[in-house]
């Protein structure tokens, strides 16, 4: 189903998600941010939470894997050398969660979001995120896409 919005309601809803972008980076980076000396820098971990109902689309998050262990870690309170790549995943999969629930509160009442799903896999096989938003930090690069 395709809702027609106007441009302000799109404007406003990725100024939000900016917004929370840029709290949750500040946020982590009080605490000690280093990217994971272990982490495979050509490979990619992404986590995707679909907007469902009356508007659709989708949220994407993703940074390669030792800045994914890196904020894993500080959500651990950990090393990131002590992580895995499934501990990064869930990370991933969290930090959609927080921009699923932050767009949700200013989406339609008819819309919901739907379970996220992750994936790892080398930088060749994404494309390109196009109107996404990136953070560089400490850490690294953390890209974060909203579609509807």
């Amino acid at each position: 189903m395709n809702i027609s919005r106007p441009d302000t309601f799109i404007d406003d809803l990725q100024e939000i998600m900016l917004e929370t972008l840029e709290s949750l980076v500040e946020t982590m980076a009080d605490g000690e941010c280093r990217a994971s000396t272990t982490g495979d820098p050509g490979l990619v971990l992404e986590a995707q939470v679909p907007i469902v109902g009356e508007m659709e689309g989708v949220i994407t998050v993703r940074a390669i894997e030792s800045v994914a262990l890196g904020l894993a870690a500080i959500w651990a309170g950990c090393e990131p050398e002590e992580l895995e790549t499934q501990d990064a995943l869930d990370t991933m999969s969290e930090f959609c969660n927080v921009f699923g629930g932050t767009a949700k509160t200013v989406l339609p009442d008819a819309t919901s979001l739907d379970m996220p799903s992750v994936r790892a896999a080398p930088a060749k096989d994404f494309e390109p995120l196009s109107d996404s938003v990136s953070v560089s930090h400490d850490l690294g690069i953390l890209e974060v896409q909203l579609k509807v």
